[in-house]
Formats: C-alpha cells, sequence, structure tokens
C-alpha cells in the first residue's frame, strides 16, 4: 500500500460482536501493518428494542440495517457481522466480500442442572429467544418447556445456569468470549440443525470499493465462503424472510462440499430434511437445487402453514 490510510469498521457494541470485529482488524494488520483501523459502533433496531422474541418484531435484518446505512453513505468503510444476523438479500450496492475462517457451527446447551438436552425432565424451562431453537427443543425435548429470552451472551447464560433450566446457543459465541467452561453438551449438528451461517462472520463493503474487497479478500477463507454460500442460497430459494424456521449444517472436504437442510414446524412435529454433496465451486446451485428438494417433499406446505 503507498499510503497510510485508516480504515472505518462498523459494528455493534456487544462484547461479542466487537470482540469478532477485533479478531478482523488483526488478520488485517497482520497483511497490511501499514494500515490503521478505527471501529464505529452502531446501535441497531435489535440492539434498542429487546421484543421478547425477534420474530415479533415483523423486520429482517435488525442487526445490520443501522450499519449497512453506514456503509451506503460512506461513514464505514466496511463492517463486520455475525453472518446469521445478515439478510440473504442484501441492498445491491453491497457484497459480502469476505469470511474469515468459521469458528464451530454447532449450537450447545448450557445448563448448570442437567447434562443432556434430550434427558431433562417433565416442565423444564429451556430458554431460547431463536424460533430454529426452540422448534428443534420441542422436537428433541417435546416435554420441555421453552422459555423466551433475549440479551447478550452473558446476560442469558447468567439467566439459564441460575433461573431456569438450561438454554441453547451458538458455540461460536462462547468460544469467541473465552467461555467455553459453561458449555455442557455438543449438539449433533445434523439432528439439532443449526443456522444458516452460525459460527461464520460476513465481512460487508461497497460493491465499488475495489481497493477494500481486494485488502478483504486476503483474509477470506475459500472452504467457509463455499460452505456459507450455499446454506444462503438455501434460505434465499425457500424465501428468506419468512418466520418459520430454516436451517442448514454444511462441511466442505477438499473440492467437496456437503449440505444439509431443514425446514421445520414451530411446534417440532412437522419436519423435513433432506441433503446433497457436489462441487464447492458449485455452492450456490446445490443450495437451490437442495431447497428444490426440500418444496418437493413438502417444505411449502410447513413454510405457508
Amino acid at each position: 500500500m503507498s499510503s497510510r490510510r485508516t480504515y472505518v469498521v462498523g459494528s455493534r457494541g456487544s462484547r461479542l460482536a466487537l470482540t469478532q470485529t477485533n479478531l478482523v482488524i488483526d488478520m488485517l494488520k497482520r497483511a497490511h501493518p501499514d494500515a490503521d483501523f478505527r471501529v464505529e459502533v452502531q446501535k441497531t433496531t435489535g440492539d434498542a428494542f429487546l421484543a421478547p422474541s425477534l420474530a415479533e418484531m415483523g423486520i429482517v435484518g435488525v442487526f445490520v440495517k443501522e450499519i449497512e446505512a453506514a456503509l451506503l453513505d460512506g461513514r464505514a468503510d466496511f463492517a463486520v457481522h455475525s453472518l446469521k444476523d445478515v439478510p440473504t438479500d442484501i441492498p445491491s450496492d453491497l457484497t459480502i466480500a469476505a469470511t474469515p475462517p468459521r469458528e464451530d457451527q454447532r449450537d450447545v446447551f448450557v445448563s448448570a442442572k442437567h447434562s443432556r438436552l434430550a434427558e431433562v425432565p417433565a416442565g423444564a424451562k429451556i430458554a431460547t429467544s431463536s424460533p430454529r431453537r426452540a422448534a428443534q427443543i420441542r422436537s428433541l425435548a417435546p416435554h420441555a418447556h421453552v422459555v423466551n429470552v433475549r440479551g447478550n451472551v452473558e446476560t442469558r447464560v447468567k439467566k439459564a445456569r441460575e433461573e431456569l433450566d438450561g438454554t441453547v446457543l451458538a458455540a461460536a459465541g462462547l468460544i469467541r468470549l473465552a467461555m467455553p467452561e459453561v458449555i455442557t453438551e455438543f449438539l449433533e449438528p445434523t439432528v439439532f440443525v443449526p443456522a444458516i451461517g452460525q459460527g461464520a462472520i460476513g465481512i460487508e463493503c461497497r460493491a465499488d470499493d475495489s481497493e477494500v474487497i481486494a485488502m478483504l479478500a486476503e483474509i477470506c477463507d475459500a472452504p467457509t465462503f463455499a460452505a456459507t454460500t450455499a446454506e444462503r442460497a438455501l434460505l434465499r430459494a425457500l424465501g428468506g424472510g419468512c418466520a418459520v424456521p430454516v436451517a442448514a449444517f454444511s462441511k466442505v472436504t477438499g473440492s467437496e462440499l456437503y449440505l444439509k437442510g431443514l425446514v421445520i414446524a414451530t411446534d417440532g412435529k412437522r419436519r423435513c430434511e433432506a441433503e446433497i454433496s457436489g462441487r464447492a465451486e458449485d455452492a450456490d446451485a446445490l443450495g437451490a437445487t437442495l431447497a428444490q428438494r426440500l418444496v418437493e417433499m413438502g417444505a411449502d406446505e410447513i413454510l405457508n402453514g
């Protein structure tokens, strides 16, 4: 780089968001020691309104809209998101330019009272605000009672361990926050299927900013990018804005990509699941094809139910 430049990085203000943002900045500093980075925290709609459930808010992208606005009007050069928070349809002037190496994409059970989610007793109170997790809890432990709890990771862990019987959270958040000791059980991802993009960081910037895109490409992990592209293509083809839980698990081995998709009714009683494998370079097409298979199995009846 010919001259020193300060790049403005958009981020939410939570401890996890800032931890992820600083991870990205550290990677970029190693690649570009002559560049500076300044974090600009944006308070998002999802942070401002703590509704019992995000689904009740009735809008998409509650954790990214204000940050995207800062990108679009030039107040930020790029933004660091939890990719699972980013809608599949982003503004045409923006792009997801890079995904660093993914952290563990599994969900985990956290409890001070019970060792396995499937073995909690009747009436056990399990906390989550995620419709996807709630549906799968009802399927795996139908005798449990799902309780809506929102807040940052630390708040949810404390409440679940001290006041309730447990909670289900993303492994990635706990690992990045150096809290792996609270994990009681890692949930098998082909059984308790993760969120689209879970464990991945998505770095978003203006689609015409070739300098920033080139810089971000240096820290992009190709397997993570392919896997999350397939997952997001699946969600997009199914109708990414729907409130019905859609989940996916993917992995890339060499040049091959495996993708499992799940559409599950909110009561946990009806589900359609299928899987597909193919070339990682065909990630987008694989996601769309798997979506069509799920529809042919009856997923559209659940989605429109």
